[in-house]
């Protein structure tokens, strides 16, 4: 058993949406890469108030493809519930940025917008937080 120093880590915690707005958490990720994997998410109202959240498995999948499928899931659920005004946070910068369309990758903003228009929509703000494993 080791003895971890706590000044190594960083806390981090979550805060509430704005006002009026919702708040979209997701994450995913991968065992190998490619290897098995699974992502998850919730939608929590502005009073932190968990509305409804969902999880997915996935074989033979990257960790990045992991992350952009628990975006995908979560926006999809919210625009179904007619959910707006939803902010999003991830641990992932880079599949923003894919959904965003500010990088090429597999998977374009178009084919993965499911009928919204994510790279061009002021319905959602992106938000990324940076923690440990995060790509």
């Amino acid at each position: 058993m080791s003895i971890v120093n706590i000044l190594d880590y960083e806390l981090i915690n979550w805060s509430l949406p704005l006002p009026g707005k919702l708040k979209l958490n997701t994450d995913g990720s991968s065992k190998g890469d490619p290897g098995d994997g699974g992502f998850g998410g919730l939608i929590r109202d502005e009073r932190g108030m968990w509305l409804c959240g969902y999880f997915g498995k996935l074989t033979n999948c990257t960790c990045i493809e992991a992350e952009i499928w628990a975006l995908y899931r979560g926006l999809t659920i919210a625009f179904e519930k007619g959910y707006k005004d939803l902010s999003i946070e991830t641990n992932s910068q880079y599949a923003i940025d894919m959904l965003k369309g500010n990088v090429e990758g597999f998977f374009s903003s178009e084919k993965f917008s499911g009928g919204f228009q994510v790279s061009h929509s002021k319905m959602w703000l992106f938000d990324s937080t940076c923690q440990e494993g995060g790509q």
